[in-house]
């Protein structure tokens, strides 16, 4: 006889995709579209946090910056899904530039 089938859960440590980011006009609101559930997190030039969101179901995010950024200006932006791991870091891409 043998024995029952077991379930084996292999680690998920595969890093979720770049998210799509862009700020709006005044460099006070970041939008974007990334994986479901994950939290996407924004940096100024420096590395400091100076936003952070959960992705919505449908893929969709907004967040507010705190301070307002520089239209442009060179702000990483990442996001880490349920496992902790964090895709490459894209820069936010303003209305009038294409994304970097």
């Amino acid at each position: 006889m043998s024995p029952p089938p077991c379930e084996v859960a292999a680690p998920d440590t595969t890093a979720p995709g770049a998210p799509e980011a862009a700020i709006d006009a005044g460099g006070a609101t970041v939008t974007g579209r990334g994986e479901a559930g994950a939290t996407v997190t924004v940096r100024d030039a420096a590395g400091i946090v100076i936003a952070s969101v959960v992705v919505a179901a449908d893929g969709s995010f907004t967040t507010p910056l705190s301070p307002a950024q520089a239209v442009a200006a060179a702000s990483p932006v990442t996001q880490t899904d349920a496992a902790g791991n964090v895709s490459a870091a894209v820069q936010i891409a303003s209305p009038t530039s294409p994304r970097r």
